[in-house]
């Protein structure tokens, strides 16, 4: 990505953490060297997530593919050159060809079936920077918000403040599926922190 690196890797956490730093202080080295800069390169150490299962691998697969075009510097999958799902839908010389054959065989082999699993909304959440994980969740809330505009016949979010039934309707579902903050709702429906958190303790009992 622009600022950051996604990998999946097969290893034991302590041969990962080991391996990763010395990358880390091999790229830092080199990057100031080659900058005429000194200190940190990277931000924050870097964050890992076990995958324990094979629908979780390839969710993550997908996760990974899908990303460029979610954070809006592709338009489709195989144009992101940093990316290896053009050497998967192209036969291209990948790495490891056990890596290759392993992944396609959840699929039956089948190119096609790698590109239509590709095709499949995911709205679940992975290690995500936080600037990210905000953006990705706003995107989701606003994507709650105009369903429930379709729901009731409006056109404008101000409509649906009106209306406090329909008002607290919508506060419920961005606290259950958006994943945002009270705080954060608050701010995107233009609303005081204290209803969000009036309309939640009144559902409490």
């Amino acid at each position: 990505m622009d600022n950051h690196v996604h990998l999946i890797i097969k290893a034991e956490l302590d041969q990962l953490s080991s391996a990763i730093k010395k990358i880390n202080v091999k790229f830092a080295m080199r990057y100031n060297q080659n900058e005429r800069t000194v200190g940190h390169v990277f931000q924050d150490r870097f964050k890992s997530q076990v995958i324990d299962s094979d629908e979780y691998l390839l969710q993550v697969i997908r996760y990974v593919h899908n990303n460029p075009i979610k954070a809006k510097i592709a338009g489709k999958p195989e144009d992101y050159r940093w990316s290896s799902y053009g050497q998967y839908i192209n036969g291209e010389t990948i790495e490891k060809r056990q890596q290759f054959k392993f992944v396609l065989s959840f699929f039956n082999n089948s190119i096609e079936g790698f590109k239509n699993f590709h095709a499949i909304e995911d709205s679940n959440e992975y290690l995500e920077i936080k600037e990210d994980l905000e953006k990705i969740r706003e995107e989701k809330a606003q994507g709650i918000i105009a369903e429930c505009c379709r729901k009731h016949g409006v056109l404008e979010t101000d409509h649906l403040k009106v209306n406090k039934k329909v008002r607290n309707e919508l506060i419920l579902k961005l606290i259950d599926r958006s994943g945002l903050s009270y705080r954060s709702i608050a701010r995107l429906l233009e609303i005081p922190y204290s209803t969000v958190r009036k309309v939640v303790s009144s559902m409490s009992w």
